[in-house]
């Protein structure tokens, strides 16, 4: 099967993994919800880019979370939107009010196209209240997390267990027996583990040489 890109994995990974500033973002969603001050465009602007990455960043861990298990394995062809309820919920309603278009052309055999939902137009001003921006992010993010699904490069998306940040592989394997990390932190990893092994294999090897055997009672 061909996939279409909808979205180059760039754009989800600049959002996903753009710096974050928690205090800003909540100070600014209380100046839009109760002050009297107008809020700038320019801070309008960063709620939209925050609240996006906010909502984005949700339901792409819920979907990432599905190819988790519980021996800290991790294989990202099992990765399953029937796990995730709110995420698959999120989906459908996107997919119900911008369905996919379909149409097959008669040349070289049968080509199949799919017309992408319409995103929000880049000359489009930010909502001024902050449940508009609020609503415009989400359904933003809803749209690329549905053309990231899409898309060809899903299965190596990842999230790195150490550092948080995201990334895409172009090859990922079918199972990663500990966990999938980044490149430097796959080997902070790989030491650590191998550092804990040798201290406990010193451990017991200290502890069968000081181990005593019960005298003899006479």
């Amino acid at each position: 099967m061909e996939h279409l890109e909808f979205v180059a994995a760039e754009t989800i990974l600049r959002i996903l993994n753009r710096v974050r500033s928690e205090k800003t973002f909540e100070r600014l969603v209380r100046k839009s919800r109760y002050s009297n001050e107008s809020v700038k465009p320019e801070e309008r602007q960063f709620l939209f880019n925050e609240s996006l990455r906010r909502f984005l960043a949700g339901h792409i861990d819920g979907w990432l979370h599905t190819g988790y298990h519980g021996d800290g394995s991790e294989t990202p062809y099992q990765r399953s939107l029937a796990k995730t309820e709110k995420t698959r919920r999120a989906v459908e309603s996107y997919l119900e009010s911008h369905p996919f278009q379909v149409v097959a052309r008669l040349d070289d055999g049968i080509n199949l196209s799919i017309t992408p939902p319409p995103e929000p137009s880049k000359s489009a001003a930010v909502g001024t209240s902050w449940a508009r921006i609020e609503a415009q992010s989400k359904e933003r993010a809803d749209f690329l997390f549905v053309a990231m699904l899409a898309s060809g490069w899903k299965h190596g998306l990842y999230k790195c267990r150490l550092c948080k940040r995201y990334q895409v592989l172009k090859k990922p394997r079918r199972r990663y027996k500990y966990k999938m990390f980044c490149r430097p932190h796959h080997q902070a990893w790989s030491a650590r583990g191998l550092t804990k092994r040798r201290r406990q294999t010193a451990k017991d090897a200290l502890r069968l040489r000081t181990a005593v055997p019960a005298a003899d009672t006479p």
